[in-house]
């Protein structure tokens, strides 16, 4: 008897109205659909008569139709109904909300809640290759565009009426290492924000029933950018072009030059590089971006997602700018010869001595400390008299 009363009772809640019909669940789950949302209701028909259901949104919307099925709970039944939620509703990211009202005009207020997926949207790593094709081409049109402003005159250098992308970036030097200028830098960036989407409890947090997507998302987007990083000092590696200089040989009597393989990078290659790296990045700021959207914030800060992404975007695309043509400018400019501190400090004081001041200083020397003086090759002939230089 006590089992059969629980039974009774289980079934629940309805409007203040009398209760002729109750639904199981006020709160029920809005799964999406090929043409929209569904959503799974369940009402018990206390009546000895058939009782006819329509549903009508809240919020009064042209286009918004929600059809039941089925629309009629039999008498003294409980029946399973599925509310089509067309894709022409508005749809929050938190749910739905419509009214279930019978023909005794007995009303339900429904708010029902969207389903966690349990499967990530694996659509959102197109920003890869998304990315990479948009760098590309920003970065080529900027290369046409852009007149190097290399702050020497380089009329004589052959090398630079080629086509940009094939100038070679011969200047660099041993010391270049691509890995230290953009790699180290760029993983660390996005290292910051692996630390905050890539972990259980930080994940679990953020995005609460969202987690584990969320979670699997980013572990594999991080994977996806690293990879497009760390594939691009192979591929500058890989673009390198190999040209023949003549240099001398050691020791030869009478000198001589000898053939010499070089292999030096070239703006093509620079690019191409880049732009895997850039893309890498950037991809992976997308996708961070877009599992932000998911967080638990306070409808005044649903802005702050966008804001972080932006402003991480800004800083990245002027970091690159810098690098790419300062290495670029550093690639195809002839390093000017400096002269060590000595050699300067000498011309300096050589020339800051007057000749008199020389005279002086010899005259007032011994003479039997420095003189006979002979230039060389004489053999004997009269010493050079004190007094004047020679």
């Amino acid at each position: 008897m006590a089992a059969a009363t629980a039974a009774l009772l289980m079934p629940i809640a309805a409007s203040a109205s009398p209760a002729g019909t109750t639904i199981d669940d006020l709160t029920p789950k809005l799964s999406e659909s090929d043409s929209g949302y569904t959503v799974s209701l369940g009402f018990t028909n206390l009546t000895d008569a058939p009782i006819m259901l329509r549903a009508v949104p809240i919020a009064a919307d042209v286009g918004c139709a929600i059809e039941l099925s089925p629309a009629t709970v039999p008498a003294a039944t409980h029946q399973s109904v599925t509310a089509a939620v067309p894709s022409t509703c508005p749809v929050e990211k938190d749910g739905f909300d419509f009214n279930v009202i019978s023909d005794t005009e007995q009303r339900f207020d429904i708010a029902s809640e969207i389903e966690p997926s349990t499967t990530p949207d694996w659509y959102m790593l197109l920003a890869f290759p998304t990315a990479l094709a948009v760098v590309a081409a920003v970065l080529l049109i900027a290369l046409h565009l852009w007149t190097p402003h290399i702050g020497r005159p380089t009329h004589g250098d052959p090398d630079l009426n080629k086509p940009r992308l094939r100038w070679e970036l011969k200047y660099l030097g041993a010391t270049y290492n691509f890995r230290d200028g953009w790699v180290t830098n760029t993983t660390a960036l996005l290292g910051v924000f692996t630390a905050i989407f890539g972990t259980t409890d930080a994940a679990t947090a953020l995005f609460g029933d969202d987690a584990k997507e969320s979670l699997n998302l980013a572990i594999v987007s991080a994977g996806i950018a690293l990879a497009f990083i760390g594939a691009a000092p192979l591929i500058l590696v890989a673009l390198k072009r190999t040209r023949v200089e003549m240099v001398d040989v050691p020791g030869a009597e009478p000198a001589a030059k000898a053939p010499l393989d070089v292999e030096t990078d070239e703006v093509y290659g620079f690019v191409v590089a880049s732009t895997f790296t850039i893309a890498g990045a950037l991809g992976q700021l997308f996708i961070f971006w877009q599992l932000s959207e998911g967080l638990n914030l306070p409808r005044l800060l649903n802005w702050v997602p966008f804001a972080v992404f932006a402003f991480t975007v800004v800083i990245l695309g002027m970091f690159a700018v810098t690098t790419m043509w300062s290495t670029i400018r550093r690639g195809i400019t002839k390093p000017v010869a400096v002269e060590s501190d000595t050699i300067l400090a000498a011309r300096l004081l050589a020339t800051a001595i007057k000749p008199d001041a020389v005279n002086t200083f010899v005259q007032a020397l011994p003479p039997d400390t420095i003189w006979p003086l002979t230039s060389s090759g004489d053999s004997g002939g009269a010493p050079h008299q004190p007094g004047t230089l020679m």
